[in-house]
């Protein structure tokens, strides 16, 4: 892989990122809701209201086999070879509490992606753009992680590593560089420029371990039927490493420091605010389909001997999923001023919004200031 390359970054210069992260200081904001996927009690929400306390509830199924990790079950996973690669729809063991699974592929989605991007362009003469949908799990107890841990490359007949740089947008990307916590999996699409002349031979390289000798093989197919992904483990898994702070949150209006200069005040309830949103601005778009738009009051204070700016704390959403979502909802009403410049004694005030699942599902806020430690913070 090249550092140009967008799906499956370079991983070898993504080294030192991953040691750095491993030590990061996160605020955590605990939103309601509750997951229908993975089995949880289900509250439905009207809009503009307050979200419901999460349910702790049964911790989520998968149809594959199962074996006890950080006191949830996860996929037990297979490992294949280049002469015996691991069948489509099966779960690959990657090492490291990794598991990955090849859910389908398309070998030549041009014409899929040109219907999704206006300025499409089209792949080098020789090649197609070939499309693999994954699911890539996290499932062990030193969380959370970052999706571009594992090491993941295409490969053909010349056993060289396919370019995953495709020049035009790629539907229902997968993002690999958003955390996950313990039972947590992704599922996306990934894009690579694959040489005709080598159709038919692709194979997916994975390792759950940068450092390790040897990593798993995975056939690269079309399957006969749609493959069930991998299922999640829904909410704090037992024995992860943030378990235990993620289920005792700092309550609503109770100042907590969030790295040295930092404080992070929760000043009201989590509520839906789509109608709010779309209504502010006639340029904001509608969250995508399944998804709805969540604003959170609160207060960032600056203590520090110098000026800074409130997005210094950056802070994204968690699912009862485990999963990071995204963060931008267009112009919100009462919307932070994250690039005011602040002295000591400074506060920013504000609304923050976060796009969410629309199911119901536990949500979950977090921010990093430090790199250093978690917060996590109440909203109801």
């Amino acid at each position: 892989m090249t550092e140009k390359q967008s799906g499956f970054p370079a991983w070898g210069w993504i080294v030192a990122i991953v040691a750095v992260l491993g030590g990061s200081a996160v605020a955590l904001i605990v939103l309601g809701g509750e997951d229908k996927k993975s089995n949880t009690t289900v509250v439905e929400l009207g809009r503009d209201t307050t979200i419901a306390t999460p349910s702790s509830d049964n911790p989520g199924t998968s149809d594959s086999p199962t074996t006890s990790v950080g006191g949830g079950s996860t996929p037990v996973g297979a490992t294949g070879t280049r002469d015996a690669p691991v069948p489509v729809g099966q779960i690959a063991d990657l090492g490291g509490d990794w598991r990955l699974q090849v859910l389908d592929v398309i070998p030549d989605a041009g014409e899929v992606m040109a219907a999704n991007d206006e300025f499409y362009d089209a792949p080098p003469a020789g090649t197609t753009y070939m499309m693999v949908k994954l699911a890539l799990g996290y499932f062990g107890t030193e969380d959370p992680k970052i999706g571009y841990e594992p090491d993941l490359a295409v490969l053909g007949s010349a056993n060289i590593a396919l370019d995953n740089f495709c020049l035009a947008t790629v539907p229902d990307e997968v993002d690999f560089f958003n955390y996950l916590f313990s039972g947590g999996v992704v599922i996306g699409n990934a894009c690579f420029i694959a040489p005709i002349d080598q159709a038919g031979t692709f194979q997916l390289f994975g390792k759950g371990d940068f450092f390790a000798d040897e990593g798993v093989y995975l056939e690269l197919g079309t399957p006969a039927s749609p493959v069930q992904p991998m299922s999640n483990l829904a909410g704090p898994q037992p024995g992860a490493a943030s378990t235990a702070a993620r289920l005792a949150p700092a309550a609503i209006g109770v100042a907590t420091a969030v790295g040295t200069d930092w404080q992070v005040t929760v000043t009201g309830a989590a509520r839906d605010i789509t109608s709010a949103v779309l209504a502010e601005n006639q340029f904001n778009s509608p969250p995508p389909v399944g998804f709805r738009y969540v604003g959170v009051d609160m207060t960032i204070s600056y203590n520090g001997a110098a000026s800074a700016s409130p997005a210094q704390v950056s802070i994204s959403a968690v699912g009862a999923n485990n999963l990071q979502q995204d963060g931008y909802c267009g112009v919100v009403p009462n919307e932070f001023d994250l690039y005011t410049d602040l002295f000591a004694g400074g506060s920013a005030i504000g609304t923050m919004c976060f796009v969410v699942p629309d199911d119901g599902a536990a949500i979950a806020l977090f921010a990093t200031s430090d790199y250093n430690s978690f917060i996590w913070f109440a909203t109801n």
